[in-house]
């Protein structure tokens, strides 16, 4: 037990007297004192080393308190020389780093300590913070933050851990890993609603709709038996509207997957408050009409039809969407009659000499042809409409989204980003221009000739623009989600929601 007190520089005399005794035993009987001399110097030799330590130490601590980080620096490197085994010198080394914004040579500071200590739980949590919240790399926090629970002897902390490898394992949709972490908790604080409620959620999210169910109603019919963390980050007993809103919302979401939208919708209005209403809104018949409209917009009616049988699945009598179905059964079905009108205005371009009402006639005839799905025919006559009537920004749509539908997409991006980018256009049809410049390079960036890494990133700006209209929001936000890199995106937000992770305090 005392040598486990002692560092290296203290147990050397002890190392270096037995040697010297293994090798000259029968010498040692006759110059007792000359050895016992030889240890207790080497023994102060090492108390002073590790005393010269700590006082650097010390002073080293005080710097950093005192902001002066480089002098911090040097001192605490100065301790290491004289105890290199000293754990807690790399760690406030570590936090010194950190404090000047080296991340990575905090990284090596806290992992050195961890090393020599190896149940060092406060340097694993400190590490997966920093690769939580500064490196954005999830898996790698969810190691640490595992490591630290394993070392931790306070349940509190303990349980925060747990927690954040929870938070962490739902963002990356590692949904599987999820219910060994609830154990574990569920040990620790066995009356815990947020952990009863991290249990439902990931039940819906491995689509066990039914065991949701049981377990949210049971948890509405109980509630204020278990306890949740307040706004104040205080443990208090459950209470409405926040504790009721989030177990009617997954009550709600597990009819909606079921198709059961009648059960669902009477769950969902219990739920449409607060931090809820945004996911609520995702759930109802109003967010696939939307989508339809989004679509519609932009002439994509598969899209548009899809989102609007969507929304009548949930309410059949939803007039709006009915609307827009027959609108677009009307388009289709009138393309016989439109042909007949394309030959009539054909007719009229070969025997009309003035210019402009030939660029006129140009444009009804891109019109007629963009419906009736004549995309090569459509572009060249945008074209020579646009010759005469640049500012048509419709034919520039119809002439962009022909091009689209005709394998062209650099073409039809360029158009459309010469719009996008002009200051006098209103901001709905910014948002319009936006989504559709948005779509053609998502698809530009999955061609042969393609550059993902460039398309995507622009596909996403301009997802990003069409974010702020609420007439595209919904849609561009469904179509970021086929974007490589938005899982990230996902990761962070659903993060944030759950909170936690800040940084330690020193």
């Amino acid at each position: 037990m005392l040598f486990a007190k002692l560092n290296l520089v203290q147990i050397l005399p002890f190392y270096i007297l037995d040697s010297m005794l293994y090798l000259n035993k029968s010498f040692f009987m006759k110059s007792t004192k000359i050895y016992l001399s030889i240890f207790f110097i080497l023994i102060g030799i090492g108390s002073a080393f590790a005393q010269d330590g700590v006082d650097k130490y010390v002073q080293a601590d005080r710097a950093r308190k005192a902001k002066k980080y480089d002098i911090a620096l040097q001192l605490y490197q100065d301790a290491i020389k004289l105890e290199p085994t000293a754990s807690r010198y790399y760690y406030d080394m570590g936090l010194c780093y950190r404090a000047m914004g080296d991340i990575d040579n905090a990284i090596k500071s806290f992992e050195k300590a961890a090393s020599l200590k190896t149940d060092y739980a406060e340097a694993y949590k400190t590490l997966a913070v920093i690769y939580e919240k500064a490196k954005k790399d999830y898996m790698q926090a969810a190691y640490y933050y595992k490591k630290a629970a394993e070392y931790d002897t306070d349940p509190k902390t303990k349980l925060e851990s747990i927690n954040r490898v929870i938070a962490i394992m739902n963002a990356n949709q590692k949904f599987d890993s999820i219910p060994a972490l609830l154990e574990q908790a569920k040990k620790l604080d066995p009356t815990n609603g947020d952990i009863m409620y991290m249990e439902i959620r990931n039940l819906n999210k491995l689509g066990q709709y039914e065991a949701a169910i049981e377990k949210s109603k049971f948890m509405l019919a109980n509630f204020a038996k278990y306890k949740g963390r307040n706004e104040a980050g205080q443990m208090a007993t459950l209470k409405p509207p926040r504790d009721l809103d989030r177990f009617n919302y997954e009550i709600g979401y597990a009819y909606n997957k079921q198709a059961k939208f009648d059960s669902s919708l009477i769950f969902l209005k219990k739920a449409d408050f607060g931090k809820f209403k945004k996911r609520v809104s995702v759930l109802l018949p109003r967010y696939q009409y939307e989508i339809a409209l989004a679509y519609f917009d932009i002439f994509n009616y598969d899209k548009a039809q899809e989102a609007i049988n969507r929304a009548l699945a949930m309410d059949s009598k939803y007039k709006e969407p009915q609307e827009l179905a027959i609108r677009i059964t009307g388009m289709k079905a009138s393309v016989k009659g439109k042909q007949q009108g394309i030959k009539l205005l054909e007719d009229s371009v070969k025997i009309n000499k003035d210019e402009k009402k030939r660029a006129d006639v140009y444009c009804r005839l891109c019109k007629l042809q963009f419906e009736t799905f004549d995309f090569e025919g459509a572009a060249l006559s945008a074209n020579e409409c646009l010759k005469f009537f640049p500012e048509r920004l419709q034919v520039t749509l119809w002439k962009a989204i022909a091009q689209y539908r005709t394998g062209k997409f650099n073409e039809a991006a360029a158009d459309l980003q010469n719009v996008t980018e002009s200051e006098d256009l209103n901001a709905d049809l910014k948002a319009r221009f936006a989504f559709a410049l948005g779509i053609i390079m998502k698809e530009a960036a999955k061609s042969p000739q393609g550059d993902p890494a460039s398309q995507n990133f622009f596909a996403m700006e301009n997802f990003k623009i069409a974010l702020k209209s609420n007439r595209y929001m919904h849609a561009a936000r469904l179509e970021m989600e086929g974007v490589p890199g938005f899982d990230k995106i996902l990761a962070e937000e659903e993060l944030q929601e759950m909170g936690g992770g800040a940084m330690m305090e020193e």
